[in-house]
């Protein structure tokens, strides 16, 4: 079964986060990106389901609970590498 992801993607300032689900996140990330965002964050689930659940948990929280998110795993806020 292929593997899905959540992200959280952030812009160039880290002023805005973006959180969104996909089955390939390194395509996701190299094309479906806006200019300047970078890859923050990510979970990996075994079903879309779970991502999706994830993802509409994710986005129901304020911003400000996302970035405390993305800073307990990436404190830098650093772009992510992905492979």
């Amino acid at each position: 079964m292929k593997e899905c992801y959540v992200y959280i993607l952030g812009d160039a300032g880290r002023t805005s986060l973006t959180t969104g689900y996909t089955t390939n996140l390194e395509e996701t990330c190299n094309t479906g990106v806006p200019d300047g965002s970078s890859l923050l964050y990510y979970e990996t689930f075994r079903t879309a389901e779970q991502a999706a659940y994830r993802e509409g948990q994710l986005k129901s929280w304020k911003e400000t609970w996302r970035l405390q998110l993305v800073s307990r795993f990436n404190p830098a806020l650093e772009k992510l590498k992905i492979g």
